[in-house]
């Protein structure tokens, strides 16, 4: 994340996907590398992580399914008291902004817009993603993995 660290700025606001959270902490290679200095940097207060709750819905599907009540219980509580790690629910402007960028983007999957919205609203600096197709967002800075 070499060139996400260049873009130095104190309380940088980064907005993180939900697919970012499942790479940190399920530790998925070679990914999880790639992004624990910014988690170091929300943990330490050099930078501040942002999530939608709708990242929480993502992140649950998968353990939920599997029954895995370890993971469930760990990112309940990982999420809930991570240092600098900010979570915005889904309000009434962040509805309007995402149906505004699926409007635009009508190849947006309505939880990415919900996230990306969570993201303008709450005015994060760039959108943490790995999905390149999301790079197409000219609302916010949109950094790739």
């Amino acid at each position: 994340m070499d060139r996400l660290g260049k873009r130095e700025k104190n309380n940088l606001k980064i907005a993180l996907d939900s697919a970012i959270l499942i790479y940190y902490f399920e530790d998925i290679q070679p990914f999880s590398d790639k992004i624990e200095s910014i988690f170091n940097d929300i943990e330490l207060g050099n930078k501040k992580g942002l999530i939608s709750t709708i990242a929480i819905h993502e992140i649950l599907i998968k353990p939920k399914q599997k029954k895995d009540i370890q993971l469930i219980a760990r990112y309940k509580d990982e999420l809930s008291s991570f240092p600098n790690l900010y979570i915005f629910p889904v309000t009434v402007e962040v509805a309007e902004r995402a149906a505004g960028l699926r409007a635009k983007y009508s190849s947006l999957r309505a939880p990415d817009a919900l996230q990306i919205a969570t993201a303008i609203e709450a005015e994060a600096d760039l959108f943490l993603t790995a999905d390149k197709k999301l790079k197409q967002i000219q609302e916010i800075d949109v950094f790739v993995l």
